[in-house]
């Protein structure tokens, strides 16, 4: 039997009987059949099906609250359930005044039923492979077409058919594009041509931390790609959701499994990769470009702040000495015919003339600003940045002047040429003013400080955004990220409508003063009532609570209370934990393929429940093999690699998150529609990439950027590298987590805050303002 999916305020709203329903209601005779009738009702409306009937499938929460609208006692409820000839007359009769059609009515007919669905699903599973986001738009389809649900099973079976008719379908187009040649090149990348690894391992290994050799690896791996010949493939037409899957699954294959393929299957698979693959190396390429650049700016300030301190003593006496001669030359009683000579007197004119000169190496010397440090450093940026220059290919935003991008395909043209000498007439206008004095000394332009200051500034705007990167995921340009316009356009009216958002521009103003107005109005009204929250002269003013402090018996009773839930608390180990949840929600089937999920197996469980404490207890699966008896090493890897999958775990996570929301103690802590984010920092000393050091932290760390609704329901979950800020992984949890929780609003520190997301989000309608906010009483 199907767990319910719903949410309480889903329930509250949908069944809530109407004028019209009591009515049909009314017309049963006894109160067992109107309570019947009207579970049914709100059964239907709630969950788009009628309940089953062998046994008779109750829900206390909606019968419960049936029976509160009609006054009659649910304990009639198992009258009702004795009557299957009535059970079924009224899920007729109810599926009439409804205007509902059975799936097997809808199934016949071809205009509206199985030929609309399956193109609908076909359309769907070209876009993206999860079985549980083609569920809900395959329910949602039919809720909308008015028409009930069948068993999950009979939806499953028709989602399994279109998916392997849609990849049948896109492996036959790709294939198409792809002519011999290309097709031996991505053959060739499964071979080892002699060695112990195929090209294809070497080409999947991650990029390690940040050096000059490390990011010609990363230009040397984006010339391998290119010389597959797949970038100049039309793929526009295949949703990139779907690409990313099957990039995950060539990332999870051997070259051995792989060649094992079906040839379209096989070269479909590897297209995707690589093309995403260039993408993710890419943004590698610009993250670790980005991590040098700052590399030696920090040791060139380190390299400045010792010249300081060892330099001190000179230059307290230099401060000692400013700080007498302003006294002399302040002080009105001292005529100006005999200043010098009492300066002289005081100080010294060697001494004077000596600190002169070491103030003025300070000031125009090497040590006197931090980028004459960095230019010394040329010879390493040098190691790199002719290859950097050479695969990352920059476009401008449209409000961006053109004077970098002629600088860069200046340098481009005499690193090819082995120039070394700039041109008489070169613009500086790209770099601050600051540094301009520092590139062009003498009317003559330093070539290696106007070459710092040019990578300098490549960094600096392309994490502006000023600048973006061809082939990027992370750095491309803005619009890359919205939906193209003409999509748009189809679903823009729908959009303003669900959101209550005004669709012309010029309203915007005033939709949102009335609204602000309405806010300040009621809470004007509800002041002098108003325990949490006022408004005087001094601003805002909000309530604190102060510590209570228990007397002696107030601590007598809470101690016989914690003594009490102590000896009461059951004590259970975790692989019992994990089988009493998976006998409730079945979790465990999310990691099985579709013939284990139909009939599965007690030894498939226990190795889903060992594979998971494996990874989840950081015990990992080779001394998992070994703790426990009849799961070998083999299988622990096997499940890891390739049910473990992050579509898996996110479907898992909902199912236990929704029977979180479902229990009836959480509705004491919350109701789900409000949450927060925080990170979380682990040690993570492996040398990558993402690799960072956290002075907090005091080590090298990983952030886990956790999402947790209010009834302590934990609902997403990702890792971050820890000196990233927040922010831009707020909407990650909020848009792409998949339980049924009604979120509404949602908090974070200022770590995670930008004018801009929060913008965004009050404009997709998750967020209220911040008046809104504010539980006002």
């Amino acid at each position: 039997m199907p767990m319910p999916t719903y949410t309480r305020d889903g329930l509250t709203q949908e069944a809530r009987l109407t004028a019209e329903d009591l009515e049909q209601i009314r017309q049963r005779r006894r109160d067992y059949n109107r309570l019947g009738f009207a579970y049914q009702l709100a059964f239907v409306r709630l969950l788009n099906r009628f309940p089953s009937q062998q046994p008779f499938e109750v829900i206390d929460e909606i019968l419960t609250y049936v029976s509160i609208q009609l006054s009659i006692s649910t304990a009639l409820i198992t009258q009702y359930t004795k009557r299957q000839k009535t059970i079924s007359e009224h899920q007729e009769r109810i599926r009439q005044y409804l205007g509902l059609t059975r799936f097997s009515q809808a199934e016949g007919d071809r205009a509206e039923g199985k030929s609309a669905l399956a193109d609908f699903v076909f359309e769907q599973a070209c876009r993206h492979e999860q079985t549980h986001a083609l569920m809900a738009q395959v329910k949602a389809f039919l809720r909308e077409r008015g028409i009930l649900e069948p068993a999950d099973y009979t939806l499953e079976r028709l989602i399994q058919r279109q998916r392997r008719q849609a990849r049948h379908h896109i492996f036959e187009k790709v294939n198409s594009l792809l002519d011999q040649a290309r097709k031996d090149g991505l053959d060739a990348l499964l071979q080892t041509q002699g060695g112990p690894y195929s090209t294809l391992h070497r080409l999947k290994q991650t990029p390690h931390r940040a050096s000059p050799s490390a990011l010609l690896r990363l230009t040397q791996k984006l010339d391998q790609i290119d010389e597959a010949g797949v970038l100049s493939l039309d793929l526009s037409w295949l949703n990139n959701n779907f690409q990313r899957s099957l990039a995950r699954r060539a990332r999870r294959s051997t070259a051995t499994r792989l060649r094992e393929l079906k040839a379209g299957r096989r070269y479909a698979v590897l297209v995707c990769f690589l093309r995403q693959l260039h993408q993710d190396t890419v943004d590698d390429l610009v993250t670790m470009y980005d991590k040098l650049i700052n590399l030696v700016y920090n040791r060139a300030q380190k390299d400045l702040d010792a010249n300081a301190r060892t330099h001190r003593k000179q230059i307290r006496t230099s401060l000692s000495t400013f700080c007498d001669l302003a006294d002399l030359i302040l002080d009105e009683t001292i005529k100006d015919k005999v200043l010098r000579r009492m300066i002289f007197d005081r100080i010294g004119r060697d001494d004077l003339a000596g600190q002169a000169t070491e103030v003025e190496t300070w000031l125009t010397g090497k040590h006197s600003h931090v980028f004459n440090l960095v230019k010394a450093r040329f010879s390493y940026l040098r190691q790199f940045s002719p290859a950097l220059l050479e695969h990352l290919p920059l476009e401008l935003e449209d409000s961006t002047d053109r004077g970098l991008l002629e600088a860069v395909d200046l340098l481009r043209g005499m690193n090819a040429g082995g120039k070394r000498k700039l041109p008489g007439e070169v613009s500086l206008a790209f770099m601050p003013k600051a540094i301009q004095t520092l590139v062009q000394g003498n009317g003559h332009i330093d070539k290696p400080a106007w070459e710092c200051a040019l990578l300098t500034a490549i960094r600096d705007h392309i994490k502006s955004g000023n600048v973006a990167v061809t082939g990027s995921k992370r750095f491309g340009h803005l619009e890359d990220y919205f939906m193209p316009e003409a999509q748009w356009q189809s679903v823009r009216e729908a959009f303003f409508h669900r959101t209550s958002l005004p669709m012309r521009a010029e309203e915007v103003a005033a939709h949102l003063t009335a609204r602000l107005g309405r806010i300040y109005d009621r809470f004007l009204e509800g002041l002098p009532e108003n325990s949490y929250a006022r408004l005087d002269e001094a601003g805002w003013v909000l309530k604190k609570d102060p510590g209570e402090k228990l007397d002696d018996e107030a601590e007598a009773r809470l101690k016989q209370l914690h003594d009490y839930l102590g000896a009461h608390m059951r004590v259970i180990k975790l692989p019992q934990l994990l089988i009493e949840v998976d006998n409730e929600l079945h979790f465990t089937r999310h990691f099985m393929s579709t013939a284990q999920q139909e009939a599965p197996k007690i030894e498939d469980v226990r190795a889903i429940m060992a594979t998971i404490m494996a990874h989840g207890c950081n015990i990992g699966p080779y001394t998992m093999s070994h703790l426990i008896e009849d799961v070998s090493y083999n299988r622990i890897k096997h499940i890891s690699d390739w049910m473990l999958t992050g579509e898996a775990q996110r479907s898992a996570l909902a199912s236990v998150v929704n029977a979180i929301s479902r229990l009836d103690i959480t509705q004491a802590w919350g109701t789900g529609q409000t949450s927060s984010s925080d990170g979380q920092r682990f040690a993570f000393r492996r040398r990558l990439l993402q690799q960072s050091y956290s002075p907090k932290f005091h080590d090298f760390a990983l952030e886990f950027y956790s999402f947790i609704a209010d009834n302590y329901a934990p609902y997403y979950s990702l890792p971050t590298e820890c000196s990233d800020r927040d922010a831009p992984y707020v909407l990650d949890g909020l848009l792409y987590n998949e339980s049924d929780l009604p979120l509404h609003e949602h908090y974070t520190d200022t770590h995670g805050y930008t004018e801009v997301e929060m913008t965004t989000t009050r404009g997709g309608g998750l967020f209220m303002s911040a008046l809104e906010a504010i539980p006002f009483k």
